[in-house]
C-alpha cells in the first residue's frame, strides 16, 4: 500500500486509461511467456474435462483429485521461475538507473502522516464510507480472477498450460475497456458506466454459478475471462475518478484509501479462498455488486444534492 501511496500523489482519469492501455503489452507477453513453458510435453495430450467438480462445484478443500490440476514437470518449473527472476532483475536494474526522485524529499515522515490521515478519513467520513463497498469489490475481484477462476474453471478442466491464454484475453479486455469506457464516460456520466458495469458482473456471475465446463466449450473460458476484464477496467476507472471528484481537496489521502481498501479486497478474496467452494464466492461477489450499486447510487444523490445547495 504505502509504495502506492507515494506514487499516486494525483491520479488523474486520463492517466488511468493510459496506464492500462499501456499496461497490457506488459500482461501480454508475461501469459504468453507463461503459457508456452507449461504446454504439455505431448506425454499427456488427453484432456478430461469432469463438470462435476470444476467450475462453480470446484472445492479446494476435498483435493484435486479427479482434476487437471497436477504439478508440471520440473525442467518447467525451472524454466519459468528462471525466466521470472531474469524479469525481475532487469526490472531493478532499469529502476536502479532510470528512476529519479522527483521532488528529491524524505518520505519516512510523510508515509506515517498518510497513514494517520487515511485512518481519519476511514473513521469520519461519510463519502468514504459509501464508497467501500465498491473499492473493496475491486479487490474481490482481482482476488477471485487470479486465485479462484484460474483454478476452479481454467486448470482444473483443460489443464495449467490454458491458464496464460485466458488471462491475456482478461488483460487485453480490460485495457480496451478502460479506454472505450473513459471516453464514453465524458459524455454519459459515471453512474450510467457503473450501472452497465453492474449488469455485466452480475449477469457474469449468474452464469458462472450454472456453466459447468465441458471439452466441446474450452472458449467460453476466455469469454469469461474476457468478461471480467470488460467488468473489472469499469469499476477500476469509475471508482477511481470518484475518488477524486469526491476528494478533490485531499486527493493523495483518499487515493491512498482506495489502495489500502482494495488491497483489503484481495487479502480477504484470498483467505477465504481455501475455505469455500466456487459457488460461494460468486455468492459474495453478487452480493457486493448489489450493494456497491446501492451505495454508489446514494453517494451520486448526496452529491448533486450538495451541488445543488451550493449553487442556490
Amino acid at each position: 500500500m504505502l509504495c502506492f501511496v507515494l506514487f499516486d500523489d494525483i491520479i488523474e482519469l486520463n492517466y488511468w486509461i493510459h496506464y492500462r492501455a499501456h499496461l497490457v503489452y506488459a500482461f501480454v507477453w508475461g501469459n504468453l511467456i507463461s503459457s508456452f513453458i507449461f504446454q504439455n510435453d505431448g506425454t499427456n495430450t488427453t484432456v478430461k474435462v469432469n463438470g462435476e467438480i470444476c467450475g462453480p462445484n470446484f472445492c479446494p478443500q476435498l483435493g484435486y483429485n479427479s482434476t487437471n490440476i497436477f504439478e508440471p514437470p520440473k525442467h518447467q518449473i525451472y524454466i519459468f521461475t528462471g525466466a521470472c527472476c531474469g524479469l525481475s532483475i532487469l526490472a531493478i536494474l532499469l529502476m536502479a538507473f532510470f528512476i529519479t526522485d522527483i521532488n528529491g524529499q524524505k518520505t519516512s515522515g510523510r508515509v506515517w502522516s498518510l497513514v494517520k490521515q487515511v485512518s481519519l478519513l476511514l473513521c469520519t467520513s461519510r463519502s468514504q464510507h459509501l464508497l467501500m463497498f465498491p473499492t473493496l469489490l475491486s479487490g474481490l475481484t482481482e482476488g477471485f480472477l487470479y486465485g479462484d477462476f484460474t483454478q476452479a474453471y481454467v486448470s482444473c478442466s483443460y489443464g495449467i498450460k490454458d491458464v496464460g491464454f485466458a488471462m491475456i484475453a482478461f488483460g487485453i479486455a480490460q485495457s480496451a475497456g478502460s479506454i472505450i469506457f473513459g471516453k464514453l464516460n465524458q459524455y454519459t456520466g459515471h453512474m450510467v458506466i457503473y450501472i452497465f458495469g453492474c449488469m455485466i458482473q452480475t449477469g457474469l456471475y449468474i452464469t458462472m454459478l450454472y456453466w459447468t465446463p465441458i471439452s466441446s466449450q474450452q472458449y467460453v473460458i476466455y469469454i469469461l475471462g474476457a468478461m471480467i476484464g470488460i467488468g473489472g477496467s469499469i469499476n477500476l476507472l469509475i471508482v477511481s475518478a470518484l475518488y477524486n471528484l469526491y476528494f478533490s481537496k485531499k486527493k493523495i489521502v483518499a487515493i491512498s484509501s482506495y489502495r489500502m481498501l482494495s488491497s483489503t479486497g484481495i487479502a480477504l478474496s484470498f483467505g477465504y479462498s481455501n475455505w469455500l467452494c466456487s459457488r460461494y464466492k460468486l455468492y459474495i461477489l453478487l452480493t457486493f455488486v448489489g450493494l456497491s450499486c446501492i451505495s454508489l447510487t446514494v453517494q451520486h444523490i448526496r452529491y448533486k444534492r450538495k451541488q445543488r445547495d451550493k449553487s442556490n
